[in-house]
């Protein structure tokens, strides 16, 4: 069995790491981790549409919606830029063609 996991490690002296890998887990219970450098297999998205707080990318198989509001704005502010920007997302994604 294969997975794709995201691995956290913490090495004494150098802080937390992270860094995505593939997890494959033998019948007899061996479990092998393989770490996946990023870049190796190219770009993981294709930016599609970008707005001021948003990232729309597509990817091999998924799209991939990406939002970062500062927290320090405040949840009204928040919940208008959702608003706002998710609109444009879904307008974009009305006329987009695979």
């Amino acid at each position: 069995m294969e997975k794709n996991v995201l691995v956290f490690t913490n090495k004494p002296g150098r802080g937390s790491q992270s860094f995505r890998s593939r997890v494959t887990i033998s019948t007899n219970g061996d479990v092998l981790v393989k770490r996946i450098n990023e870049g190796s297999q190219g770009k993981m998205y294709e930016m599609l549409f970008q707005t001021r707080h948003c990232q729309l990318g597509k990817g091999k198989k998924y799209l991939r919606l990406l939002m970062e509001i500062p927290l320090e704005e405040g949840g009204a502010y928040m919940a208008q830029c959702i608003e706002e920007e998710g609109a444009e997302i879904i307008d974009h994604l009305k006329n987009y063609r695979y």
